[in-house]
């Protein structure tokens, strides 16, 4: 058997969540039922609900409250999705209940408390006392900035963070920055000289009593103590343009912050030093931490740069340049790079690579055997496993052929508790059986309202209540 020449997701198995992208315009409820050897499986399409006058369409956001229940906003609302018991071997019944018909944002604080921001500017908190759903419209004046000419869109709370230490909700606007004292019930507005965008980088981050704006691409601070909002910039007047094109930041152990940019590298923040160091001037694809501390960093090209951060500069690359040169290494491009508890380094170039820095030496994986092993990826026509100690691989024919254009064949993979993998591909879902190496293919069926709605599957969630019982499926549609 020949390896496929396209690697298109490769994972070192990780008892972990995975996150629902914001690529799902449409989604479906898979119920398993494990209670025999043969699961039974069955879709729950959600999308026009007539007996509770609901349609569920342009989905941008699901969360959920402390009562288990789903909160989903869209272009235009909220809808709130309740389970209710059922006999045990029946599917679970769901009530729906339009919240608002209004663009909003939905947070979940730590005691509770549901908050509900819409664009025309009202904001609600739902919440129970004495047993009682209680819900409870704020005015504007007791968190805006708001001498009386505000527009709604002025009012509207883009987003919220929780300071769960001391009992802080901070409510982010346009024109300011509100902080509710949780146990005074008090909020103390903080005008903002100039005001905040929200573009699509608008994202909040809180790091040791600082909370972090990513303001459209420009890094701002937050101090708690002085309530002031700042930027960050270089004390090198040559990376100002940096710091004002900045698209993600990552937090390692240590407490240093890395800045990824638009074409011009990383940067790396030092909350001790208070300085921004500048690493190089290409665009930055891919970062992830060595055994040792070092960073991984992935450019256009067909090396893997190693960053020292106790250096403060590159000091090595893989692999090194002879090996580059070989021929059976030249082709592709990388994608990722994952290093493994001995020291290997496996590398998506568009096929598999190992390197073995140890030895100096690459081995490129065209011959497969079998054997089972702890290293899972999947290729455009097989999902395939690796067993280090054998150092053999063994790889499993998907069993239907998977589109590879416009999206990559195979988008998410999970495994569940039983052990079983589910890929989520371009042409439905796919469950794998390790034990019998047996497949199940889940597909839409526009007859069949219980199928999944759409066969472009871009992420995979487990239920966070129940994960043995439900698994939510992001799509790319929103029809049955």
């Amino acid at each position: 058997m020949i390896l496929p020449t396209q690697i298109l997701s490769l994972i070192i198995i990780l008892k972990r969540y995975l996150k629902i992208q914001k690529e799902d315009y449409g989604w479906v409820l898979h119920h398993r039922v494990s209670n025999c050897l043969i699961a039974k499986q069955a879709f729950q399409h959600f999308k026009n609900i007539p007996k509770d006058n609901v349609l569920i369409e342009h989905v941008s956001f699901i969360t959920e409250d402390k009562q288990g229940r789903i909160w989903v906003t869209m272009g235009k609302g909220v809808v709130v999705i309740i389970e209710h018991s059922d006999a045990k071997d029946q599917a679970p019944v769901f009530t729906f209940k339009k919240f608002t018909d209004q663009e909003t944002h939905v947070f979940v604080a730590q005691d509770g408390t549901v908050w509900v921001s819409e664009i025309n500017g009202v904001l609600l908190t739902i919440h129970k006392t004495h047993g009682n759903e209680v819900i409870d419209s704020i005015p504007a004046a007791k968190y805006c900035w708001y001498p009386g000419n505000e527009s709604p869109s002025e009012q509207y709370v883009w987003t919220f963070t929780e300071d769960t230490l001391e009992h802080k909700l901070y409510l982010f606007m346009k024109n300011c920055i509100s902080i509710l004292d949780e146990k005074k019930n008090i909020f103390n507005i903080i005008h903002l000289k100039v005001g905040l965008e929200n573009g699509f980088h608008f994202t909040v981050l809180f790091i040791n009593k600082t909370i972090w704006l990513l303001n459209r691409f420009d890094i701002q601070q937050f101090d708690i103590n002085t309530l002031q909002l700042t930027s960050v910039e270089s004390t090198n007047a040559a990376l100002e343009d940096l710091t004002r094109n900045t698209t993600c930041l990552y937090t390692d152990k240590s407490g240093i912050i890395w800045i990824g940019t638009k074409g011009y590298g990383i940067l790396k923040y030092n909350p001790r030093a208070e300085k921004i160091h500048h690493t190089d001037t290409e665009s930055i694809h891919w970062m992830q931490q060595t055994n040792d501390g070092k960073t991984m960093v992935v450019k256009e090209g067909m090396r893997i740069y190693l960053f020292d951060k106790s250096k403060e500069r590159y000091t090595g690359m893989l692999p090194d340049t002879a090996m580059q040169q070989n021929k059976s290494y030249l082709a592709g491009l990388i994608d990722a790079v994952v290093q493994d508890n001995d020291g290997i380094y496996w590398i998506n170039k568009q096929t598999l690579l190992n390197y073995d820095p140890a030895k100096g030496t690459f081995t490129r994986y065209e011959g497969i055997t079998c054997f089972p092993g702890d290293i899972w990826f999947g290729t455009d026509s097989s999902f395939c496993r690796y067993d280090k100690k054998a150092r053999k691989f063994i790889c499993y024919p998907y069993p239907a052929a998977l589109p590879d254009y416009p999206y990559n064949s195979l988008q998410a993979i999970y495994q569940d508790n039983n052990g079983f993998f589910w890929l989520g591909t371009t042409a439905g879902l796919l469950r794998f059986d390790p034990a019998n190496k047996r497949w199940k293919h889940f597909k839409n069926d526009p007859h069949d309202p219980s199928t999944l709605s759409f066969d472009l599957i871009f992420c995979l969630y487990p239920d966070p209540l129940q994960p043995n019982k439900y698994l939510w499926i992001g799509t790319n549609g929103g029809r049955a």
